[in-house]
């Protein structure tokens, strides 16, 4: 079958199945990577975490962070989970992020400790839990 007509999630499932310790992204800063099978394993784990919070398809998960390793392995288990995953560049919108999150609206907002965020916490909406 044409990837195209496949879903996000068959695919990830199905790459884990093939080459389950293949790297799946190796970030050099970080020094450290994840594989096909641990994506899959723990984008599973993170579809039950929104399912028991009561998420449902296309619910918003706003995801403040730089770009890690964590970063894109929230942003494809949201995506396998039929959430909506949205993302702001922290740095660049500091002075707007208060109108960019109402404006988002969403369930759930996760965050990188230390970007200087936590006032927002309490003024916006969605539940906030740090990444």
């Amino acid at each position: 079958m044409d990837d195209t007509y496949r879903s996000f999630r068959d695919i990830v499932a199905d790459n884990a199945g093939r080459w389950p310790d293949r790297t799946y992204v190796f970030c050099l800063d970080q020094e450290k990577g994840i594989t096909y099978g641990e994506l899959h394993r723990l984008s599973n784990r993170m579809a039950g975490f929104l399912g028991k919070r009561g998420f449902a398809a296309n619910d918003r998960v706003l995801l403040l962070a730089e770009n890690s390793v964590e970063y894109l392995a929230v942003f494809v288990a949201t995506l396998r989970f039929g959430g909506t995953i949205a993302t702001v560049h922290v740095e660049m919108n500091a002075a707007h992020m208060a109108d960019i999150i109402g404006a988002v609206n969403p369930k759930l907002v996760l965050y990188q400790d230390g970007l200087g965020l936590e006032e927002l916490r309490h003024a916006s909406p969605g539940e906030w839990l740090e990444l």
